[in-house]
């Protein structure tokens, strides 16, 4: 019995111990954590090793940017100055593709490969550098055009490094992860689009008019609006006059739809059942009330198209129906876009774009982790 109740005593004791042993293990890994997230806070932070260091957000406000980019940029520049300096010398780049090429300059010069091993007993990984840094562009405020995608591969993101720090006891080479980020400058909002300004606004009757020369137009944003294209009805949607007789045909009601002057780029916009089909008119019966389509809209597998439940629609790009201010249209034989009765039109004519149907702005391609970020722009 007395055996029992000592080994029962050493056992709570070695139990107690024990707690006490992790509690107090714990109190020095926790403290110096929180101490060490703390100090960070408004420290920009440049890299982040694997194993025992917290994730930081990136933070803009604390960030030192490596080099800018702005309108009033200049791609020989240095690119390492926010604004243009008073001699106008230097100053941050003008496009994102020359600040994306000295990214890969700079890397060459900051990314040191490895030496031997401390431990010669220390396989090693297969990362060549063993020190590197968190590389920052900043875009300064201002409307930056792509004729196509900015692409970005693992040559133009960070890498992970293999340095000489601890990473147990007895382990060496503490794996850390170094950035490259794209971010908007502190407090601006830069946009970043497939669209052309458009430029030469004159005045001719009720409607402006400017020359543009660079293919179709898919879309004109004012101010960050998008315009819309001359339609009727101006808001909402026709219905048909009766079940239409072929899929080819669309029975409109009296007025609805004309034999409008120049109509051939014109487009109809039927919404079916499951889907939004893009057609345009071919010919117009107005006596029988019957527009012609010029492709038959069947739909996949013939079951869903005109014939399945009467749509709704609506037709635009046609210049006689510029009616209402905000309207607009692309005049495809006189290279022209028109847009119709703009208020305060003489500020809006310094923000005008024509879009360009780019999928995404940006591209990153291929498998590799390529340690890449992307902050605060508008699209």
């Amino acid at each position: 019995m007395l055996y029992k109740m000592f080994q029962k005593y050493n056992n709570t004791k070695f139990l107690l111990l024990n707690i006490f042993k992790s509690l107090a293990f714990g109190i020095l890994l926790i403290i110096p954590t929180t101490i060490c997230s703390a100090q960070n806070q408004g420290i920009p932070r440049d890299g982040k090793l694997l194993r025992s260091e917290l994730w930081r957000p990136f933070d803009v406000n604390t960030a030192k940017g490596d080099f800018f980019v702005s309108p009033k940029g200049n791609d020989n520049w240095s690119g390492t100055l926010p604004e243009p300096n008073t001699t106008n010398t230097d100053g941050p780049f003008a496009t994102i593709m020359r600040a994306k090429s000295a990214v890969r300059e700079l890397k060459a010069k900051v990314y040191l490969p490895k030496g031997k091993a401390i431990d010669s007993r220390y396989v090693g990984t297969a990362y060549p550098f063993s020190k590197g840094k968190d590389i920052v562009v900043l875009i300064r405020q201002g409307f930056y055009s792509l004729a196509e995608p900015l692409v970005f591969t693992p040559e133009d993101g960070g890498e992970r490094v293999e340095t000489n720090l601890p990473s147990g006891a007895f382990e060496w080479h503490h794996l850390r992860d170094n950035y490259v980020t794209y971010a908007a400058y502190p407090g601006e909002n830069p946009v970043i689009s497939g669209a052309i300004s458009v430029t030469g606004w004159k005045k001719e009757g009720n409607v402006w008019v400017a020359p543009f020369n660079h293919g179709d137009v898919s879309a004109l944003i004012a101010n960050g609006k998008k315009q819309t294209l001359a339609r009727t009805p101006n808001s909402g949607y026709f219905t048909l006059r009766q079940t239409p007789a072929s899929s080819s045909e669309i029975p409109f009601k009296q007025g609805d739809i004309k034999s409008w002057k120049d109509m051939q780029n014109n487009r109809i916009n039927i919404l079916l059942r499951w889907r939004t089909a893009y057609n345009s008119i071919d010919k117009i019966d107005e006596k029988n009330q019957i527009a012609y389509l010029k492709n038959p809209e069947n739909g996949p597998d013939n079951n869903n198209g005109l014939l399945v439940v009467p749509p709704r629609y609506f037709v635009e790009n046609v210049k006689a129906l510029l009616d209402t201010a905000g309207e607009w249209f692309f005049d495809k034989e006189k290279k022209k876009s028109v847009i119709f009765r703009q208020t305060a039109f003489q500020i809006l004519i310094t923000q005008i774009f024509r879009c360009r149907r780019l999928t995404n702005w940006f591209n990153l391609r291929e498998t590799k982790i390529i340690l890449f970020e992307i902050s605060g722009f508008m699209d």
